[in-house]
């Protein structure tokens, strides 16, 4: 059986230890930590990616822009 779990190193405490004890009991197990690079994780899910980079397409094309004054906004 293998496992992941993605928090942040901040969210590591007393409780999440407790939960892995639990679900492992007296057995042996490893524990590797990998510092996500959370662009690449994004544009892992297919969905994500063509949202993302149909935004940074939006983003670049002029054509694309709605330009408002102040006063517009107001």
């Amino acid at each position: 059986m293998k496992n992941t779990y993605r928090l942040n190193a901040n969210e590591l405490n007393a409780s999440f230890l407790d939960r892995l004890k639990a679900e492992y009991g007296n057995r042996a197990i490893e524990i590797t930590i990998t510092p996500l690079d959370e662009t690449e994780y994004l544009l892992a899910n297919p969905a994500n990616r063509t949202r993302l980079l149909d935004a940074i397409d939006n983003i670049q094309n002029p054509n694309h822009r709605v330009t408002l004054s102040l006063d517009e906004l107001a």
